[in-house]
């Protein structure tokens, strides 16, 4: 057999669930695999999520410490759906929740238990969007689409805030490239706010959020007017709000890729890659007062 496309989660216990893609063999659809490990550090034998008459790829789990959600995309091309399936001592049926054409999903699971969705949508004869599901009480899925008609879509990131709320950043071309939020749920729609820099000149990309201890945190690669390459960020006020975009010190010159994560005292860690005849791996640690450290080199 021949596994690729590999993701974790680990619960409060100690336990952890890991998912991937397999095929036999080199051939055939692939299916998502799970396997589950004890407290103990015990793994147990996988089992098969997955349809096996239709290739699947790109699964993702997430956790709230206790509740699992597995996601994945099923089928290929104009015919591929996103599914979902839960574990609460036994893993739920799987259920498509997307219509079809759908890509790269991405999950979170609220403090409740609650599931929330988001993937890439190629629409028929219209941009691609990033679209939005969240479970319901009845444990079904309402979808939304986050983006506008004009912008076409490419990557997307998302998070949740212990007290439930959802964040989806993502980039998309709407005559330039953007980074662009929403902060979606069943019970209000709300329209997307562009984070990326007012004197942005050629594009903004490859967005990451992260949220925890109250903070919640997004970051990008963009370009600025003065031909500047550098890592932006903005974070999430207590009104909800985004603030305005801000330079992440020292990520210039070059700096690209970003990937964010928040301790539980609320203090933000991104790691970024500092280009040049030899890329190197920064990470830039948040203070207490929300300062920035001196930017440490890790590679």
């Amino acid at each position: 057999a021949f596994a690729e496309a590999a993701d974790i989660a680990v619960r409060d216990d100690g336990s952890a669930v890991a998912v991937w893609t397999q095929t036999k063999n080199g051939a055939g659809p692939a299916t998502v695999q799970v396997a589950l490990q004890d407290s103990a550090g015990r793994w147990g034998q996988p089992t098969t999520l997955s349809e096996s008459t239709s290739n699947a790829q790109r699964p993702a789990v997430a956790t709230n410490g206790h509740d699992v959600a597995v996601t994945w995309e099923q089928g290929s091309g104009k015919g591929s759906r996103i599914m979902v399936t839960e574990f609460d001592g036994t893993w739920a049926k799987p259920q498509a929740i997307s219509p079809s054409g759908a890509t790269n999903p991405e999950l979170v699971v609220d403090a409740r238990g609650t599931t929330s969705v988001t993937w890439l949508h190629a629409n028929k004869n219209a941009p691609t969007s990033v679209e939005f599901a969240q479970e319901t009480t009845a444990g079904k899925f309402r979808i939304q689409q986050l983006t506008n008609k004009s912008e076409s879509a490419v990557s997307q990131s998302i998070a949740v805030s212990e007290s439930g709320q959802v964040s989806v950043v993502w980039y998309s071309l709407d005559d330039s490239y953007h980074v662009r939020a929403s902060t979606p749920s069943n019970s209000a729609k709300t329209s997307p706010v562009t984070l990326s820099s007012s004197q942005l000149r050629t594009e903004a990309v490859e967005p990451a959020v992260a949220s925890r201890a109250g903070k919640t945190i997004a970051v990008w690669q963009e370009t600025l007017s003065d031909t500047s390459q550098h890592i932006a960020y903005a974070t999430m006020t207590a009104a909800g709000r985004w603030s305005a975009a801000a330079p992440l010190p020292e990520a210039d010159g070059g700096a690209a890729n970003p990937q964010v994560g928040v301790d539980g005292s609320g203090r933000a860690t991104v790691l970024w890659i500092k280009s040049g005849k030899c890329d190197q791996g920064m990470v830039s640690e948040q203070r207490a007062d929300g300062t920035w450290k001196q930017a440490e080199q890790i590679t």
